[in-house]
């Protein structure tokens, strides 16, 4: 590729990298002997501080045959498998000293990115490449299909499988066309990252936060953790499997309380937007889970049969509505978007935060849940179910800001405190089911036309006095629990927390 090209390209994920070289070669007959299989090891660097990134470039340097060479790339635009970008070559040594590779505009460019500070390794991708010319109509294409390891400190941390398609020569519609056919096939799935934006996102959600991480940026390495087990279970979703589904929503739970805990971070508009996606399938997983919930919650009693099955049949609407939303435009967009930004460090940071460390506000963010929790409620014996509900928000908040900052808090005492708020939530978690189970079982009954039958009205009436024994006693175990979170000793951990630095 000759200085500064533009780049452009398809990008796929392809789990079934047989299939797809099975389907090229049926639909584009291979004129120059077919496949030629290589080695390739890329090793992605930039700052400290992500000044590479920030600026709107990832780069690399890649060994290919026993060559080196630097590639820096712009973020460049991407549409749906499209991507757009410019590239810059020049010739590379071992060491990530620019200084002494041979001089080029590459070079050039990546010291004016570094401004003179030293070059950090942030992961590496080994890959094996099998790569052929494609004859499109009006076009020539390259395909090359990859398996790729992402590699942090000499650690596998993911596996990447995909499918690129850069246009030589000819004309970009052919590229057009021949992404409509890929993606007909079933064999692949369009891909909004580059590869270094996927390398970024892996070892974010690998990596832990240290004290002297940016906060946006040890934002990221956490929004990356609970994102990337969201995108990691859907499939499973799909398929209809309820823990999964469960999970699925503890992450959209887990990834608004992160853009809440480091508010202010990032730009108002990318939170707001991103939120809004959160919001929105968190809300159609609930619909689900909730009804799971109370179907595993019946007792097995034939008396409330038609109960059970009304709760189904309204279980497999909500799934299919929630598979309807899976499926749309507007999901994968927010998906790939929010990925996105996971994986770009610097994007949409803040300008008043760009600089601040993330060891000057953990202490701070905790304490401000902390507060919230501990003003929720005098006493739970007497609280009424608003109350309560919001303590069960405030208490999982609070949880989750400590272990998404774990890493710069003291450990024991954080721990400790993290234990009692399971508790505590778990207790009245339980008794919002429990309250949610009996007033939906009575509305049940008292909305079907004709009547329920006697047996079943009294089935109904026994499930609802058995909920109201179940939430007074779960009242009185969330008190303990809450007795003990406002204790003399939680409180000497609560304070050993906030002098974490």
């Amino acid at each position: 590729m000759t200085r500064g090209a533009v780049e452009i390209e398809l990008k796929f994920d392809a789990p079934d990298p047989d299939g797809v070289t099975a389907w090229l070669d049926q639909r584009y007959p291979a004129d120059d002997g077919g496949w030629a299989e290589s080695r390739l090891a890329d090793r992605y660097f930039d700052t400290s501080d992500f000044s590479i990134a920030r600026a709107g470039y990832g780069a690399r340097v890649r060994r290919r045959a026993g060559q080196l060479t630097v590639e820096i790339k712009t973020d460049g635009t991407v549409d749906g498998a499209r991507h757009q970008r410019t590239e810059i070559m020049g010739p590379a040594t071992i060491g990530l000293e620019p200084a002494r590779w041979p001089a080029s505009e590459a070079r050039d460019l990546l010291e004016r990115l570094a401004g003179g500070r030293p070059l950090v390794e942030r992961f590496t991708i080994r890959q094996r490449r099998r790569e052929r010319r494609l004859q499109l109509d009006g076009a020539e294409a390259l395909a090359s299909l990859d398996d790729a390891r992402v590699i942090v400190g000499g650690r596998t941390i993911g596996r990447l499988r995909g499918l690129e398609v850069e246009l030589l020569s000819g004309k970009r519609k052919a590229l057009r066309r021949l992404a409509t056919e890929l993606e007909a096939s079933g064999l692949v799935e369009a891909q909004p990252l580059s590869k270094v934006q996927l390398g970024h996102f892996l070892a974010a959600a690998q990596a832990p936060i240290s004290h002297d991480d940016l906060f946006a940026e040890a934002g990221r390495k956490v929004l990356a953790r609970h994102l990337l087990r969201l995108l990691d279970r859907e499939p499973l979703v799909r398929a209809g499997d309820p823990l999964a589904l469960k999970q699925m929503r503890v992450a959209t739970r887990r990834l608004r309380s992160t853009w809440r805990l480091f508010e202010g971070a990032y730009r108002r508009s990318e939170q707001r937007r991103h939120v809004a996606g959160l919001r929105l399938l968190g809300r159609r997983l609930g619909e689900v889970r909730d009804l799971d919930v109370l179907l595993a919650g019946l007792p097995d009693d034939p008396d409330l049969a038609a109960l059970a099955e009304a709760w189904r049949v309204e279980r497999a609407m909500a799934m299919e509505a929630l598979l309807r939303h899976l499926d749309s435009r507007a999901h994968r967009e927010w998906a790939g978007d929010h990925a996105a930004f996971v994986a770009s460090p610097g994007r949409a940071t803040a300008r008043r935060l760009e600089a601040s460390l993330v060891g000057e506000h953990a202490s701070t963010r905790v304490n401000t849940a902390i507060t919230g929790l501990l003003s929720s409620v005098s006493s739970i014996a007497n609280a009424d179910e608003p109350t309560l509900h919001a303590l069960r928000v405030q208490a999982k908040r609070t949880r989750y800001g400590i272990e998404a900052f774990r890493d710069v808090l003291a450990t024991a005492p954080a721990e400790r405190l993290r234990l009692r708020l399971v508790g505590l939530q778990d207790s009245l978690g339980a008794l919002n089911d429990a309250a949610i189970a009996g007033a939906r079982a009575e509305a049940w009954a008292a909305s079907i036309d004709p009547a329920p039958a006697p047996a079943t009205q009294r089935a109904v009436e026994r499930l609802v006095f058995a909920q109201r024994g179940r939430i007074a006693a779960l009242r009185r175990q969330a008190e303990r629990t809450w007795r003990g979170l406002v204790s003399a000793t939680a409180g000497r951990d609560i304070e050993r927390i906030l002098q974490s630095r």
